[in-house]
Parts: C-alpha cells; sequence; structure tokens
C-alpha cells in the first residue's frame, strides 16, 4: 500500500487483521482515525502489518478516539515514529505473544495539548523499541504506559514525562524491562508499581536514572509478605528522589537509593498491617 491509511476517516472505521493476512506498507501516514469526533480501531490477532518506517498517529487530532490492539501472535513491525494520542485520544493494547516493533523517531504517548491523552496496557507480547525514545506527556496532555507481562526492550531513554502529566506503572513480577535511561523531568510524574506473591518485575537501566516525582506502591496483591523488592536496577548515575505514596491501607515501607553510582532503588522494611482475629504473641 503506497498511500496514506486512514482507519476511519470522515465517520468511524474498523481494520481487522488475522491469520495468515499481511499489509504491506511503504508511503505515507496510517491515521487511526482522522477526523474529530470519529473512531477508529485496529484488531490485530494474527498476520502481518509492515508499516514501510512509516509515522502511526493514533487519535491524531483532538476528538479523535484511536485504539490498536494487538494480541495472538500479531506483528506490527517496521513502524516510524508513533503517536498514541497526538491532539486527540490514542490507546494501544498489547498482548499474548503479539510483536510490535518500532524503527525510526519515537514514540509519543501522547503529543499534543492538554485535551491529548495516549495510554499503552502491555500485559504480554514484545514491544520492541528500536532505540528511540519512548515520551511519555511529551508535550502538555496526559499519558501512560503499564507493564504486567511481556518485554519492553531497545529503549534509550523513556521519558516520564517531557512536560504533561505522565505515569509508568509496573505490576507484578512476570514483565521484562530494559532501556538505557530513566528521566523524570517534571514533578508531575508518577512511577506506580504493584508487587505479586513473586515480588516485582525491576526496571533495569544500564545507564543513568533522574527520578523527581510520586511513587505510588500498591500491595494488594503481595499477600502478607514483607521481602524487600528491587524497582529499579542502575548502570551508572542515580539523581533526585520520590515522593512515597502507599495506596493500600495499613502498610507502610522506606526507599532504598542504592549508593548512586551502579546499584539499585528498592523498598525496603515493608511492615504489613496485622489483620483482624491474628493473634500476636509478645515476649
Amino acid at each position: 500500500l503506497r498511500n496514506v491509511l486512514y482507519v476511519g476517516l470522515l465517520g468511524n472505521g474498523t481494520f481487522n487483521l488475522n491469520d495468515s493476512a499481511a499489509l504491506i506498507r511503504t508511503a505515507g501516514t496510517s491515521y487511526v482515525p482522522n477526523s474529530s469526533g470519529a473512531t477508529g480501531v485496529v484488531d490485530q490477532t494474527g498476520g502481518l502489518w509492515d508499516n514501510g518506517n512509516q509515522e502511526l498517529r493514533i487519535g491524531p487530532v483532538a476528538g479523535a478516539v484511536g485504539t490498536v490492539n494487538l494480541s495472538g501472535s500479531g506483528v506490527l513491525t517496521n513502524c516510524g515514529a508513533l503517536y498514541v494520542g497526538l491532539a486527540g485520544s490514542g490507546t494501544i493494547n498489547l498482548s499474548d505473544s503479539a510483536v510490535f516493533h518500532r524503527m525510526g523517531g519515537h514514540a509519543y504517548v501522547p503529543n499534543g495539548g492538554p485535551s491529548a491523552t495516549g495510554v499503552v496496557n502491555q500485559t504480554g507480547g514484545l514491544w520492541d523499541n528500536g532505540g528511540g525514545n519512548i515520551r511519555i506527556a511529551s508535550a502538555s496532555g496526559v499519558g501512560s504506559y503499564s507493564i504486567s507481562g511481556g518485554a519492553l526492550t531497545n529503549v534509550n531513554t523513556l521519558y516520564n514525562p517531557v512536560n504533561g502529566v505522565g505515569t509508568f506503572s509496573v505490576a507484578g513480577s512476570s514483565a521484562s524491562i530494559h532501556m538505557a535511561s530513566y528521566q523524570e523531568l517534571q514533578t508531575t510524574s508518577t512511577l506506580r508499581v504493584a508487587p505479586d506473591s513473586g515480588g516485582l518485575s525491576p526496571i533495569n537501566v544500564s545507564g543513568s536514572v533522574s527520578l523527581k516525582g510520586t511513587l505510588e506502591v500498591d500491595f494488594s496483591n503481595y499477600g502478607s509478605k514483607t521481602d524487600d523488592f528491587t524497582i529499579i536496577n542502575y548502570g551508572t548515575t542515580l539523581s533526585g528522589t520520590l515522593f512515597t505514596n502507599i495506596l493500600t491501607e495499613g502498610w507502610s515501607a522506606d526507599i532504598d537509593y542504592g549508593d548512586g553510582s551502579d546499584d539499585s532503588v528498592s523498598l525496603v522494611n515493608i511492615v504489613a498491617p496485622v489483620l483482624a482475629g491474628t493473634v500476636v504473641t509478645i515476649r
């Protein structure tokens, strides 16, 4: 396909890709959708979408709502610059063994004004960012990236946020997360973690980390465990600190930032609430 792709131009649009089907693009931007008030949905459960290193814009104009669902064995590859919300609202859901592979430019979640919203939900699959940056809330919008399974890799810098309101969330212990740098540029940053019985998947950063916002901790799936767990491993330097907000009533914990060079940020001194009916013996 050598021309521009619109999934919803003047109205609502849906594009389904499955089994062994293939969409091969060589020129022109992909829009999901491209008019105010329109809704565009891509459901890819299989097959191949080769975007030819062209831009993918999800929710590109004010009032537009776009969603891309990648599940099953679907592969979306050779994606150039990615806008998950530009002036409108955009969402990517990545699950199962699906693959999302970027090639050029950066990923913006979103990249518009105050009305822009961008959401990435990764419960499985592979997000290969092609060596580019992930810029959460790159302008003045609201963006979030949540991961609870699968792998996030080949990220240069993850900015949370650049200018707007940003959230990066890690839930459970099943994901693999790797990047060269993690940077919080505004106090409107939230790093949210929710360990499960296996602990938490750490954010593995080969280079530097800069912290400036809030750490939110949800212990609701941690049982009654009080084991320390690692939030971030950093390979070079750490700067800044986090304000801590424990979301689960009755719990408390402290942050250990390591020595600031080739170390880790961990949650320590975790205290779980005493459950009703528990007998405590003091000797």
